[in-house]
């Protein structure tokens, strides 16, 4: 949550973006979130994503200010799925 208030998004503690939504989101297997960390371990961004077999769609997507247009997809090769 601290990552998507620094990147600007609107947050819904108490429907979407609470921990219990977030983890059944996650755990009905149609999303997923991939995160992007430096080498120290610091998540400097996060994309959410679903998808429904056929088609997939970037639902949100965070980049901490202090990274942005640095060039980090290209030179960063530290993203991992993420969890709840």
């Amino acid at each position: 949550m601290a990552l998507w208030q620094a990147a600007g998004l609107h947050i819904r503690p108490k429907g979407r973006d609470s921990r219990e939504a977030f983890e059944g989101q996650l755990a009905s297997g149609i999303q997923t979130a991939v995160g992007i960390e430096m080498e120290q371990g610091d998540l400097i961004g996060v994309v959410l994503v679903t998808h429904d077999s056929r088609k997939g769609l970037i639902n949100r997507l965070a980049v901490h200010p202090d990274w942005r247009r640095k060039g980090q997809e290209k030179t960063n090769k530290r993203c991992r799925g993420l969890t709840a």
